[in-house]
C-alpha cells in the first residue's frame, strides 16, 4: 500500500534480491537508515518503513559485507500520507417565515468533500467542490455536522453548530371584501399589538377611516402591512365597494354592543332586533366561517369554547344591511 490516511506502517517489496547481500531501507531526503538491513535470498524480502506521519520517498542502499562494497539502487519509492479531513459548521440566524438563512462549511483536505450533517430532526448529505460552501435553508432547526470525508480519506474533526429560529408572520385580516353607500363611514382596523402599520395612503395608525361620501360610487382597495416585535411583516388587502343610498348598516338598532370582549368562551350579542336580524355569522381571520345562527334572544350567548385563542369576526345581517364586530378569543 502506498496511501494511507493520517499516518501508517507498510514494507517495501523488493524482488530478485542476492544471498548475502544486506539491503539497507534510506530517507531519500538525507539517506538516513530506516530499521535495519536485510539481508537477500536469491528471492523476495521485505523492508518495513516502520510508523510514518508524512509523505516520505525512500531508496534502498546495497551492501556487500565481504568486499564493503556498497551501491544505491536505482528505484525509488514513495508513500503518501494524507491529512486527513477537516469541517466546521457556522450560522447562527433569526429569520421570518418566507425568509432564508446561509450556513457555511469550511473545510480542509482535497476536493469534493462528501458532508453529512442533520437539522435536528432530519439527515442530509450534499457533496461539493466548493470552500468554503454556502448552503441556503429555510426550516429551522439546530444544525450540526455528523460526518466528513474528502477525495482521500474520512476525518474525524467535525465542529460547530447553526441555530436557525424561524419567526411566524404576523396575522392581519382587515375582514372580507364588503359594501358601504355614500352616506357610510367605515373603520378598518389592522389589529392591536404591533410594531408599526403602513397602510397603503402611507399613514402608520393601526385603524384607517373610509369616508363613502369622500370616495364616491366606485371600488376601492385598502391594504396594510404590520411589523411585529421580530421586524416580521405581513399585509392584507380588502375591497370596498361604494354604491348609492341608504346606509347598508342600517340594521333595525343603534344600541348592539359585544361583551365581555375579549373573551375564553362565552361572549353575548347584547340589544339584537330578533325579527329583523336575518343572520349572525362567526369566522376566522383567515375568512373560514365557524358558526351561522340565527338569533332567538336580544342578549344572544355564543360559546367559542372549542375555538383557538385568536381574532374573531362578527358579521350580523338583515334585509337592509350588514354590521361587524371584533372579537379576542383567550385562552
Amino acid at each position: 500500500q502506498s496511501n494511507f490516511c493520517g499516518s501508517g506502517a507498510t514494507n517495501i517489496v523488493l524482488n530478485n534480491t542476492e544471498n548475502f547481500i544486506e539491503y539497507q531501507l534510506r530517507n531519500d531526503v538525507d539517506n538516513s537508515n530506516i530499521g535495519a538491513p536485510v539481508t537477500g535470498n536469491a528471492s523476495t524480502i521485505n523492508l518495513p518503513t516502520g510508523t510514518i506521519n508524512e509523505t516520505t520517498t525512500f531508496n534502498i542502499s546495497a551492501n556487500n559485507p565481504a568486499t564493503g562494497c556498497s551501491l544505491e539502487l536505482s528505484d525509488l519509492f514513495t508513500i503518501t500520507i494524507n491529512d486527513l479531513p477537516t469541517a466546521t459548521l457556522s450560522g447562527d440566524a433569526t429569520i421570518c417565515e418566507g425568509e432564508t438563512a446561509d450556513l457555511t462549511f469550511n473545510f480542509t483536505g482535497s476536493s469534493p468533500w462528501n458532508v453529512n450533517y442533520t437539522d435536528g430532526t432530519n439527515s442530509y448529505n450534499f457533496t461539493t467542490f466548493d470552500n468554503p460552501y454556502t448552503l441556503t435553508i429555510s426550516d429551522a432547526g439546530t444544525y450540526a455536522l455528523t460526518a466528513i470525508s474528502d477525495a482521500n480519506c474520512t476525518g474525524t474533526d467535525i465542529s460547530g453548530t447553526a441555530s436557525v429560529v424561524v419567526n411566524d408572520l404576523p396575522e392581519v385580516f382587515l375582514g372580507n371584501d364588503t359594501t358601504i353607500t355614500t352616506n357610510d363611514t367605515l373603520i378598518l382596523d389592522a389589529g392591536e399589538g404591533f410594531s408599526s402599520y403602513l397602510w397603503n395612503d402611507n399613514t402608520t395608525e393601526q385603524t384607517l377611516t373610509v369616508n363613502g361620501t369622500d370616495l364616491g360610487q366606485g371600488n376601492y382597495d385598502f391594504s396594510v402591512e404590520v411589523e411585529d416585535v421580530n421586524t416580521c411583516s405581513n399585509s392584507d388587502t380588502i375591497n370596498v365597494s361604494v354604491e348609492s343610498g341608504s346606509s347598508v348598516n342600517e340594521i333595525g338598532t343603534e344600541n348592539i354592543s359585544v361583551y365581555p370582549n375579549p373573551t375564553k368562551s362565552i361572549f353575548f350579542i347584547k340589544g339584537l332586533n330578533t325579527e329583523n336580524i336575518n343572520q349572525i355569522s362567526i369566522y376566522n381571520a383567515n375568512g373560514k366561517i365557524i358558526q351561522e345562527l340565527k338569533p332567538n334572544s336580544e342578549n344572544q350567548e355564543i360559546n367559542l369554547q372549542h375555538a383557538a385563542s385568536g381574532i374573531y369576526f362578527i358579521r350580523i345581517t338583515n334585509r337592509n344591511g350588514t354590521l361587524y364586530f371584533k372579537i379576542l378569543k383567550q385562552d
